[in-house]
C-alpha cells in the first residue's frame, strides 16, 4: 500500500526527469551517418522468436503491423511458458493466461501460425539440444527469408539464450539467414543500429492496443518503451518514433556472439527497463561496458 502511494506521488516528477534525461542522453550518443529504413520484400517468409509473450510487441510491434502487407507467411515462436511472470495468479492459471494472450497477439498481427516451445520461464538454455532441434525444425519447415530475435546485448538471460539458440540452429543447418536483432528492455546504442522502422502517432496508438492484450503483466509500464522509441525516432531519423534493429547474416551473428563471450559479457550486468520508475537506472548502469561491447561488435559488422 505504501509503495503504491509513493509511486502515485512521484509519478509526474519521474516522467519529467525521464523526458529530460532520455533527451539529453540520446542527443549525446554517437550516431551513424545514415540509417536504412526497415522494409520488407514481397512474398517473404518471416519467423519471429519471442522469449516471452509481449517481447514481440515491445521490440517490433509497429513493424509487425506493416510486415503482414508483404509477407507470404509469418510465424511467431514463443520460447518460454510464461510461468515466472510477476502475477497474483496460480502458476498453472498464469501459464494458460499467457498462452491465451500469445494467441490473441498472433491474431492481432495476422500471424499464420503461433508456436509455443514451453521452455521453463527464466531457464532458457542454448545448451539444451532439444530446444535447438525444435528451432531447426521450425526454420527448415518454414524456410524464412528473415528471422527476428532479441539483440545479443540484453539484460535478460532468456533473451540472450533464445538468440543464441537461434544462431546455433542456423549454424547446424548450414544456411546463412538474415537475422534482425530487435530491442526489448535494454536499448541498443545508436552507433550499432543499422535499420529503423519509423512510427507516427497513429502507429504508436495501434501498438498500444496490442499492449492492452497483456493483462497478466500489470506490473509492466509499457509507456517507458514508447518514450525510448520517441527518442530514437527524433534523434536518429527526425521522425516521431522508431523501432530499431541490428541486421546481419547469421554467420556474422555467430562471430558477434563469440566476441561477447570472449569479452566476458553476461546479461545481469545490465538493468532492464520495465516501467517509467527504472528507466534512468537502466540507461545509466554499465553504460561504459555497453559502449565497449558495441565497439567490438562494430568491428565485426563493418
Amino acid at each position: 500500500m505504501l509503495r503504491n502511494t509513493i509511486k502515485i506521488i512521484i509519478k509526474y516528477p519521474i516522467r519529467i526527469l525521464n523526458n529530460m534525461y532520455s533527451k539529453y542522453i540520446y542527443k549525446n550518443y554517437t550516431k551513424r551517418d545514415h540509417y536504412t529504413i526497415h522494409e520488407s520484400d514481397k512474398g517473404e517468409n518471416i519467423v519471429v522468436f519471442a522469449p516471452h509473450v509481449d517481447d514481440e510487441t515491445i521490440g517490433l510491434g509497429g513493424t509487425l503491423l506493416s510486415l503482414r502487407e508483404n509477407a507470404n507467411k509469418m510465424i511467431l515462436v514463443y520460447v518460454t511458458d510464461g510461468s515466472s511472470s510477476t502475477s497474483h495468479l496460480d502458476q498453472s492459471v498464469l501459464i494458460k493466461k499467457r498462452r491465451d494472450e500469445g494467441n490473441k497477439v498472433g491474431q492481432f498481427y495476422g500471424f499464420d501460425q503461433v508456436v509455443f516451445l514451453d521452455e521453463k520461464d527464466g531457464d532458457v538454455c542454448s545448451n539444451n539440444d532439444g530446444l535447438v532441434e525444435s528451432i531447426i525444425e521450425i526454420i527448415e519447415s518454414s524456410m524464412p527469408n528473415r528471422i527476428y530475435t532479441p539483440f545479443l546485448i540484453d539484460g535478460h538471460r532468456d533473451h540472450l539464450e533464445t538468440s543464441k539458440s537461434v544462431i546455433f540452429a542456423c549454424e547446424r543447418i548450414g544456411r546463412d539467414i538474415d537475422i534482425y536483432g530487435y530491442q526489448i528492455n535494454n536499448p541498443i546504442l545508436p552507433e550499432l543500429i543499422n535499420q529503423v522502422y519509423p512510427m507516427n502517432d497513429e502507429k504508436i496508438m495501434e501498438k498500444d492496443k496490442a499492449y492492452r492484450i497483456f493483462s497478466s503483466q500489470y506490473v509492466m509500464g509499457f509507456g517507458a518503451f514508447n518514450l525510448i522509441e520517441r527518442r530514437q525516432g527524433e534523434v536518429l531519423i527526425g521522425e516521431y518514433a522508431a523501432e530499431v534493429f541490428v541486421k546481419a547474416s547469421s554467420d556474422k551473428y555467430m562471430l558477434m556472439l563469440k566476441s561477447l563471450k570472449n569479452s566476458g559479457f553476461y546479461p545481469e550486468e545490465f538493468k532492464q527497463i520495465s516501467s517509467e520508475y527504472n528507466l534512468i537506472p537502466a540507461l545509466r548502469i554499465s553504460r561504459d561496458k555497453k559502449l565497449n561491447y558495441t565497439k567490438k561488435l562494430l568491428e565485426i559488422m563493418g
